[in-house]
């Protein structure tokens, strides 16, 4: 956008034209200009932009990486309050999801899986276990 601003002056272009075409202020235009005036273009053309980090450190992920390895939660909401008790800084889920994606992990609700019995199959695997031969001796 700057850059698109600092072309169009030249050409001819009012700061009130280039404000209403690119939807900015005109003390932002101005901005633009004096800045291309004091620091040059080079100045534009290099990246400043720093990513947002997110809330943890380095330190605190690598924790939290490794709680996540070593324990099961079952919902976000146990993962937030973990981070708050640990770290003392709160999370949304939303934004927990986002953390845990950057960290390389997935969440997926657990859902509830009811137990059906065959009792057929169980007495078959229990007959086929007593026949089997250990160390010479019969199963029991």
């Amino acid at each position: 956008m700057k850059v698109t601003v600092l072309l169009m002056i030249p050409l001819g272009n009012s700061f009130e034209n280039i404000a209403v075409s690119l939807g900015i202020s005109i003390p932002t235009i101005q901005l633009y200009s004096q800045t291309y005036q004091d620091k040059g273009l080079d100045f534009y053309l290099e990246n400043h932009y720093l990513g947002y980090r997110g809330k943890l450190n380095e330190e605190q992920k690598e924790v939290l990486k490794t709680e996540l390895n070593t324990n099961l939660y079952a919902t976000s909401q146990e993962i937030v309050d973990f981070i708050a008790s640990k770290f003392g800084i709160q999370y949304t889920s939303t934004g927990l999801v986002f953390l845990l994606h950057r960290l390389g992990f997935s969440y997926k609700k657990t859902k509830l899986v009811p137990c059906e019995v065959n009792i057929e199959a169980q007495k078959d695997f229990c007959r086929a276990i007593k026949s089997l031969s250990f160390g010479g001796k019969t199963g029991r």
